[in-house]
Order: C-alpha cells, then structure tokens, then sequence
C-alpha cells in the first residue's frame, strides 16, 4: 500500500546522518558506531503509520548495509559531501556537518517523520496535565510551576490551565494595582515559571526522555499563553528573562536548538509555537541573527528529512505529491521559497542517485531499469544533467580512488539519456 512506510526505509537514511561519520578516510566504523546509539535512542520512539518496522530491526538493517557495502561505497557515507544515500531513504546532510550534531539531526528525523503522520496531525493540543503527563508520575504539572502565592498570581496560572485573559484583568482591578505594579507583577511571575522549566530541561539537557519532552511541550504552552495574555492585558506582552540556576551559559544554544526543533516536529507546533521562538530567544539573552541562523539550520534538516522520507519509494503518488505540498507550505513561513525548492531538488537528485547506487550491483541492467529509471527523473522532475553534475562533484569530493565507482555511475545515466532520446524518437510522427 503506497500510504505505507517502512521504517527502515524512511530511517535508514536519516539515522545515518551522523556528523562524527563525515571525517575523510572513515571506512564506516563512524558511521557503524553512530547507528548503535541512534538503535538506543529509538527505542523510545512511538510511530503510528501503518507497516513500521521495530526500531531496532530498522538500525540492525541500516548497520547490515553498511557493513556489506565495498569499501568505496562506505567512502561515499563517510565523506560528508552533501548527502548521504544508504540503507533505501535518502536525507541531506548539508547542515548537519555544521554545529546542528548527531545527536540533533537524529531528533530531527524522528521530529520530521511526526510531521508526516496524520495522527499527529489531527491531535489539538490538549493541556499538559492531560496530554503528557500521566497522574501516578511524579512529573505532575504542579511539579513544572513554582507555588502561587497571591491572588494575581493564582489568576495569572489560571490562565496557563485554559481561563480567560479576562480573570487576570478583573484580579488586577479588584487589588487596585497600577498598570505599571501589574506588569511588574505579571513579569515577575513569568520569569519564576518559565526559569523554573527551562532549569528542569538543563539538567538532561541531552537526554529524549520522558520528563524531557514533557517539560518542552510545557515550555511551549507557558511562553506561548503568557505571551498571548500579556498582551490581551498590557498592549505589549512584557519580555520575560531568565532567572535560573541549572542553564550554564555554554549550553544556551543547545537548549534553543531543542526548542527549535521541538517547535518545527509537526505541522500544529509549527503554527501556534513559532512565534513563541522570539520569546525564548529574549528569556535567554540571545542575539537576533544567532537565533535566526539556529532556526534555519534546524528547519533546513528536518525539512530534508520529512520530503526524503516522502520520497523513498522513487515516484510520487497523488497522496504523496500533497504531502509534499502540505510540507513545502508548512516550512514556507521559516524558509525562503527558493531554499525550499533548493531542498526538493537536491532531494530528488539524490534520490535518483541512490537508484543508480542499486542499479551498479547487477551485473546485467535491462532496458526495462533504464526505463524505469528515466521514469523516475521524470516523476521527481529531475534532469539527467543535474544527476550527471552530482556525480562529477562526487568523483571532485572523494578523488581518484573512487573513479570506478564514479564511471559506472556515469555509464548507466548515458544508458538511461540514450534510452529518453530513443523514446522521444519513436514517438515522434513519421
């Protein structure tokens, strides 16, 4: 069934983007070393899509395809030089060699397969307490907030747990406060919450567990509803600054990278949490342009991840095509319209690349392939001279050594362009 995806299929490729494999010379063990911590970090993953395949039957079959593949094969994974082709999935990993890491990218391609699952989807954000925290976990949401201790900030948490704007309003004039006393008050209660989250993420600042992740979508809920009641009250909402303990200053990045990718992992976040990144960024201390390239290297690789994992199979059926769409109109508020179309291109490419990759190990390829791949191209709207541009830069990033490899590649587009031509003749009116 098209609307099917296999996990090691739209895995394989984005679990192998591991920056630490990208060193020249590597013959795998990078690569290989990386897979067994991304099988460890899976496990945790909950994935709904019908026909997944069991996290770790998806890295053991990643693994597998690394360890068979001949040595120049393994160069092509190792060296970095743009992409990644391995294992039936293809991700870009152009950013990824940057200050993003392993371990980032690897949330990346869990984030961006969410964004591709419809029960993720439909879900409405429903209140922390409900939606993930379970009542018997000592991660109850009272545990998130420090203790109210007077009326305006009773009503202020309110709001936080779904009251109006309009309770605070009406706490403010009961207690007689000035709008200057108010702002005061309501700024001092926020940077109290927010402190408080935001210390409970930095002290497992690497960890994806549970409390991990809830203690995120709290973060987001907070800053998102203090920002929209702020400004219901004051005009402007009051900017809230960080006042903890546990973030250390050279983790700032790290914890705003989280909260980037967590903002951009489905399509719901990405509409109501966005604009809560301004917010963060603020708390922090953070500079504009820091946060801004953050922002588009993080919305770049998921990006790359979630239309690689689209385009697994080769060819786009009407289902896929929208997803693509949805995606491209999704991300067109974070990227600019030519990145994104960039990205695509580079995607399929790749894709196609990845074909040729196969098509090298039989010994004979009929012209039944060669069609096949020519209808790929066309279906991923890819020319053949973009692909053939890829393997001349290929052959440029990994030298001599790989002339072999580069040759073949060079062979069977000349077979498939021949194969076009002769088409294109045949059908031509006589």
């Amino acid at each position: 069934m098209d609307g099917e995806v296999r996990l090691d299929e739209a895995f394989c490729g984005p679990v192998l983007l591991v920056a630490k494999a990208s060193g020249p010379g590597s013959n795998g063990r990078c690569a290989r070393s990386g897979l067994r911590k991304i099988a460890k970090v899976a496990t945790c993953v909950v994935l709904s899509v019908g026909g997944f395949r069991g996290p770790a039957a998806a890295a053991a079959s990643a693994e597998e395809s690394v360890n068979h593949r001949p040595f120049i094969e393994k160069r092509v994974a190792a060296a970095a030089v743009g992409t990644i082709v391995v294992g039936g999935a293809v991700a870009g990993v152009s950013l990824a060699r940057r200050e993003t890491g392993g371990d980032d990218v690897t949330r990346a391609a869990r984030w961006a397969r969410r964004v591709l699952d419809e029960t993720w989807l439909s879900k409405k954000r429903r209140s922390a307490a409900t939606d993930l925290v379970p009542p018997q976990d000592d991660s109850s949401v009272g545990s998130f907030l420090v203790p109210v201790t007077n009326d305006l900030q009773k009503a202020i948490q309110g709001t936080l747990e779904g009251e109006p704007s309009s309770t605070v309003q009406e706490t403010i004039k009961k207690l007689g406060y000035s709008k200057k006393k108010a702002k005061t008050a309501f700024r001092r209660f926020g940077r109290a919450q927010v402190s408080k989250i935001i210390d409970r993420i930095a002290r497992n600042i690497d960890s994806d567990d549970f409390t991990t992740l809830a203690s995120l979508n709290v973060l987001a809920a907070v800053l998102g509803r203090l920002r929209e009641v702020g400004r219901e009250c004051f005009s402007t909402p009051p900017e809230i600054s960080y006042a903890g303990t546990a973030l250390q200053p050279a983790d700032v990045q790290k914890l705003y990278r989280r909260y980037v990718g967590f903002c951009l992992s489905t399509e719901q976040r990405l509409r109501e949490d966005y604009e809560t990144l301004k917010a963060l960024r603020v708390c922090l201390g953070m500079e504009e342009a820091q946060a801004q390239e953050i922002i588009a290297e993080m919305a770049k690789s998921i990006f790359q991840v979630a239309i690689s994992s689209v385009m697994y199979k080769g060819t786009l059926s009407i289902e896929r095509r929208d997803e693509l769409t949805r995606l491209r109109t999704s991300f067109s508020t974070v990227l600019d319209e030519e990145v994104l179309d960039k990205i695509i291109s580079e995607v399929s490419v790749m894709r196609v690349l990845h074909e040729l990759q196969k098509l090298i190990h039989e010994e004979n390829v009929g012209q039944e392939k060669l069609d096949e791949l020519q209808t790929m191209c066309k279906d991923l709207d890819v020319r053949v001279e973009e692909v053939l541009q890829s393997v001349n830069d290929l052959a440029s990033a990994l030298g001599p050594e790989a002339k072999e490899f580069v040759e073949s590649l060079k062979a069977l587009l000349s077979g498939a362009t021949s194969s076009d031509a002769e088409g294109r003749v045949n059908q031509s009116p006589r």
